[in-house]
């Protein structure tokens, strides 16, 4: 399943969060690579986990987060997800800067 097609691009203000909502049926595995103009760093989260993150800025939990890339790196996605729905999260790490996200290859959410 498609979760964002190749050239999907996301702006983020500066500290601000944007996000792709999906369900996981079983265990599956998210592929697909990003980039990003002055750097991102993702999370994979539930609803609350989001919810909480966007209200106050702190991530209070989960499911796996890539750390910081940096600024123009292509990031390679190869993520196991479990069951259940999920938020794949951009945030944009830096304190003064806003960036933008380029999904450089389709984001696929597949089932074994």
């Amino acid at each position: 399943m498609v979760l964002a097609p190749s050239g999907t691009s996301y702006s983020l203000p500066i500290g601000q969060i944007s996000g792709v909502v999906f369900s996981a049926n079983a265990t599956s595995t998210l592929h697909g690579s990003v980039n990003s103009s002055e750097g991102v760093q993702m999370y994979i989260m539930d609803m609350a986990q989001y919810e909480t993150f966007g209200k106050t800025g702190n991530v209070t939990g989960y499911e796996w987060t890539s750390g910081a890339v940096r600024a123009t790196t292509i990031y390679d996605l190869d993520v196991s997800v479990p069951t259940g729905s999920w938020i794949l999260v951009f945030s944009d790490p830096n304190t003064g800067i806003p960036t933008g996200v380029s999904v450089y290859s389709s984001i696929l959410l597949t089932t074994p």
